[in-house]
């Protein structure tokens, strides 16, 4: 896969957490995102069947990552 920003040759690899992986509006330092309002989860990356990760693509030359959600 070619990186859409810049380019260069991306490599695939993988997005790990020791629990579930979310894409909200907001960052939630303290009591993180299992516990944001329904409104502010976007997605929910992983699921116990996908276990710690998912697929995702980085771009060595401007440091961009891609995924689907």
């Amino acid at each position: 896969m070619d990186c859409p920003f810049c380019g260069g040759r991306m490599e695939e690899c993988y997005l790990e957490s020791n629990g579930f992986l979310y894409l909200t509006r907001m960052l939630h330092p303290v009591m993180g995102p299992a516990f944001a309002s329904k409104g502010d989860k976007i997605a929910r990356l992983n699921n116990r069947r996908d276990g710690t990760g998912i697929p995702v693509h980085i771009c060595p030359s401007c440091r961009k990552v891609v995924f689907s959600y």
